[in-house]
């Protein structure tokens, strides 16, 4: 693992309850690709990159119909 990023987390757990039809997750981030999108310099860490389609899936697996 690099020390200067947060991974993703491995088994993300299903939320306890089922979200309503037409949840949305409201909060959300998507880095990357850092080689087109560069970073501030003077940055704290270096996220890994967080395309979209990782987002979206995520979404899915956690209930959720839109971002």
């Amino acid at each position: 693992m690099d020390p200067d990023w947060l991974p993703f987390h491995p088994a993300p757990r299903r939320p306890r309850f089922v979200p309503p039809k037409g949840s949305v997750d409201a909060h959300c981030h998507v880095f990357g690709p850092g080689a087109q999108f560069p970073y501030a310099p003077e940055r704290r860490y270096t996220p890994c990159d967080a395309p979209k389609t990782k987002l979206w899936g995520l979404r899915d697996y956690l209930g959720f119909e839109r971002n």
